[in-house]
């Protein structure tokens, strides 16, 4: 089957409303920050929704007056292809020869002047800009009050809830601009595109406050940031996770969670770095002109249905060549299967289109901008910018009372791998059956090594390896750290002693990769009741309350 359909998450930067009672659920927010020398920042969001297109409003607090254009979801999903952790569990037979009970698992624009509004009788707010940009009707707004800038927005068409006004309150007081979207009239939700905004400044910021009116439970964030050097959260802790938290052998414990549980330890605000390092690895990955001699072919092709063959052997299935099939190719409303079904063999549901006039020259374009252009416009960001960063973490509502910030760091270490892995190793005689072997366990690139018992063993204890190796995960922040943007971490909470001690009470235990110090000693069984080393942060028994209520609702 090439084309999988599937749930796309509400994502957005700011408030994204679907009507003036009810908030859209935003599941997650995916952001890229370009932040340039010159002192210019330069930010893509991509935004997802389903409804009425009537009822469509966004509001992003900005610093300034933005230069407005449109992105595309084909460089996020670029950007996340490349950088997205993955997590593989290796085997090895040591002296047992061969490799058996286990499978391998990999996680792997033009602008106006600012007339044609109606008047709310309130000369407090104050448009400074008005655009369309793509599907979208835009205005920029300075105001003294947020009860003045919600009337107005109500007023001009923008459905907003009356909630959000003590949401907008605080950037107003800090004398941010406001800056609304609406799809233009000629436009419906199909339309939606991710958008893309510049301004003067040097730090990323993400108006989280006014995020909360419709954030989902532990609603997740996914940022990158293009620049000189690393980037790092100033306004929130940065974490180190706890490699033995996240579930290798079942993945029922992803990353994600993983990350989401050592936030909550750091009191909810913190963010951990899936990736950071040099682009030079990247140049080449996005776009080195595979597509052209495709292109050509595409703009050449006699029909719809020839067009479409061409299509689905050159290019991998992706949202964005659903959404440019939705505009040239559409499915008729008696066409009796979905619409998965139907893309998937046009050239048996649709043959309608077979010998119909088809402009297969706009049909290329828009598929080259949806598509092909955002490859390349990622390939150039890597060509621009020496750094990317990815960092993540996952907010509830009632956590998002302070506004995520990240700046750039010279002086930390400028590489964080986003690959890792395990081996798990039996550890026997020749003669000896391996189901009753020893093994071991190693994560990298942390360099912990503990010991499993035979797989036997664990059988007739009635655990997995997970659960035997629950001791390892009273703590998921392994280290809590206050980043700025100079000079080296300010350490907060650090538990890698605790862990070096359970690991040596579970048997084999080597410090990790880059730390000084001899091997821990071995030992054996699980001592439940060992003491941690250090003093436990109250800030810490605080976010492990917090995960125990999470977990038990």
């Amino acid at each position: 089957m090439w084309f999988a359909l599937s749930a796309v998450s509400s994502l957005a930067c700011g408030g994204f409303f679907c009507n003036n009672t009810t908030p859209v659920d935003q599941s997650g927010e995916q952001i890229v920050f370009i932040l340039d020398p010159s002192g210019t920042v330069t930010v893509h969001v991509r935004v997802s929704y389903v409804g009425p297109s009537e009822s469509f409003a966004w509001v992003v607090p900005v610093p300034a007056v933005p230069e407005l254009g449109i992105s595309s979801n084909g460089l996020f999903d670029a950007l996340s292809g490349a950088t997205s952790p993955t997590h593989t569990l290796a085997y090895e037979a040591g002296e047992c020869g061969g490799s058996y009970y286990y499978n391998d698992y990999a996680y792997s624009a033009s602008s106006t002047d600012g007339g044609g509004y109606a008047d709310t009788g309130s000369s407090t707010v104050q448009v400074l800009d008005r655009t369309e940009v793509g599907p979208y009707e835009t205005v920029t707004l300075a105001a003294e009050s947020a009860e003045a800038l919600t009337d107005w927005l109500a007023a001009n068409g923008y459905d907003v809830p009356a909630s959000v006004g003590p949401a907008i309150a605080p950037y107003v007081a800090q004398g941010q601009y406001l800056l609304a979207l609406k799809l233009t009239k000629e436009s419906d939700t199909g339309d939606i595109a991710p958008i893309v905004m510049s301004y003067p400044g040097t730090t990323g910021s993400i108006p989280i406050q006014l995020t909360a009116v419709a954030a989902t439970p532990d609603m997740p964030l996914e940022v990158y940031v293009f620049g000189e050097h690393r980037a790092v959260p100033t306004s929130y802790y940065h974490v180190i996770p706890n490699p033995f938290v996240y579930d290798w052998f079942t993945g029922t414990v992803d990353w994600q969670d993983t990350i989401s549980r050592a936030a909550d330890e750091a009191g909810g605000h913190a963010f951990a770095t899936d990736f950071a390092g040099s682009t030079q690895p990247l140049r080449g990955a996005f776009y080195q002109g595979q597509y052209d001699a495709a292109l050509v072919d595409l703009a050449g092709a006699s029909d719809a249905i020839a067009w479409w063959r061409l299509v689905v052997s050159n290019f991998p299935a992706s949202t964005a060549i659903l959404d440019v099939f939705r505009e040239f190719i559409p499915m008729p409303a008696n066409s009796g299967v979905d619409e998965q079904t139907y893309y998937n063999a046009l050239d048996y549901y649709g043959a309608a289109w077979a010998g119909q006039p088809f402009d297969a020259a706009a049909a290329t374009a828009g598929l080259e901008s949806a598509v092909v252009q955002p490859l390349r416009d990622a390939e150039q960001l890597v060509l621009d910018a020496p750094h990317l960063s990815r960092l993540t973490s996952s907010l509830d509502a009632r956590e998002m009372t302070v506004d995520p910030v990240f700046e750039l760091n010279g002086d930390m270490g400028q590489e964080v791998s986003n690959l890792h892995q395990a081996t798990l190793t039996w550890v026997c005689a020749a003669t000896e059956d391996p189901a009753d072997a020893a093994r071991t366990f190693t994560v990298a690139p942390e360099g912990y090594t503990v010991g499993l018992p035979s797989r036997n063993a664990l059988q007739a204890m009635g655990v997995t390896e997970y659960e035997y190796l629950q001791s390892l995960t009273t703590f998921s922040a392994l280290r809590i750290e206050q980043t700025g943007a100079s000079g080296q971490p300010v350490v907060v909470s650090d538990q890698t002693t605790w862990l070096e001690e359970m690991i040596a009470d579970l048997g084999v235990g080597t410090l990790p990769l880059g730390d000084s110090g001899t091997q821990a000693s071995e030992g054996c069984g699980c001592d439940a009741g060992r003491a941690t080393s250090g003093a436990v942060l109250p800030l810490l028994l605080i976010g492990l309350v917090r995960r125990r209520a999470r977990a038990s609702a």
